[in-house]
């Protein structure tokens, strides 16, 4: 793929805690317009997330978990946490999907700036977004400690630079999950 290449260590794994172990994917920011006018709508990805989510899981660690929590459904979710660098630009991107509901929890954190997307368009429900800030308990940011965060209108300029980020990430593993499935 040509937005996607190995680089360094990873900077915090799964747990919120540095790994070293893994390498960071490398993402070329694409675009927005490349994904088509209604970029908001996840439900042609939906089924394809869930297999990539399927294949790829990992614990979130505790802040992010308060933040996303939905009760008894919680138990049956899909967790993956995927970090990959734009630049000089570094995301650490939290995936959960409760796939009984149709529904996809995105958190984005680069450094400190977070931003939360609950996407319930599956059901015809509209979706929020949460922004605020992530707090470490120490300075290379390897240890998420919290998360803080306000409702935003979905149509601010920062919620397209949200999906910006999260369509080139998933623009770089989708033909992943088409080769699996063509090995089938």
């Amino acid at each position: 793929m040509e937005s996607l290449k190995k680089t360094g260590p990873v900077l915090a794994g799964p747990g919120g805690k540095s790994t070293g172990k893994r390498a960071v994917q490398e993402i070329a920011l694409k675009d927005l317009s490349r994904f088509g006018q209604n970029y908001s709508n996840l439900n042609p990805i939906f089924k394809a997330l869930v297999e990539w989510m399927k294949k790829h899981p990992a614990p979130h660690p505790p802040a992010i978990q308060s933040l996303t929590r939905q009760g008894n459904r919680d138990q049956d979710a899909l967790r993956s946490v995927v970090v990959f660098r734009s630049g000089d630009r570094i995301f650490t991107l939290y995936l959960k999907c409760i796939e009984s509901l149709y529904e996809i929890h995105i958190v984005l954190i680069e450094n400190t700036n977070l931003a939360y997307l609950i996407d319930q368009g599956f059901k015809k429900r509209s979706h929020f977004l949460r922004l605020g800030s992530a707090t470490y308990s120490d300075e290379a940011k390897t240890q998420l400690v919290s998360c803080n965060t306000t409702y935003e209108k979905p149509s601010d300029i920062r919620t397209k630079e949200f999906y910006q980020v999260f369509y080139s990430w998933w623009d770089s593993v989708k033909d992943s999950v088409q080769k699996d499935r063509h090995k089938k």
